[in-house]
C-alpha cells in the first residue's frame, strides 16, 4: 500500500486530492478485463481456456467517494 501525509492544516486538502485520484484512476478503466488480457497473452492457449470469466460490471457510481467524510487513512 502506498501512504501519503502531511501537516495537519493541510489534512482537508490531502483527502480532497485523494478521492479525485481515486475517482480519476477508476472510472473508465476495466483492471480485471485487463488483467485477464495481458494473462491471455502470457499463457498457453489451453491455459487461456481454462481462465474464469470476468464478472459484469456492478452499479457503483465511483463519484459517491467524492462525499465520503472518511474515505482514506
Amino acid at each position: 500500500h502506498d501512504s501519503f501525509g502531511t501537516v495537519a492544516p493541510d489534512a482537508p486538502i490531502l483527502s480532497e486530492v485523494t478521492k479525485e485520484v481515486f475517482v480519476r484512476q477508476y472510472s473508465n478503466t476495466d483492471y480485471l478485463s485487463d488483467m485477464r488480457d495481458h494473462t491471455r497473452n502470457i499463457i498457453s492457449d489451453e491455459q487461456a481456456e481454462e481462465l474464469p470469466e470476468v464478472p459484469t460490471m456492478g452499479d457503483l457510481e465511483i463519484t459517491e467517494v467524492l462525499k465520503s467524510d472518511h474515505f482514506f487513512s
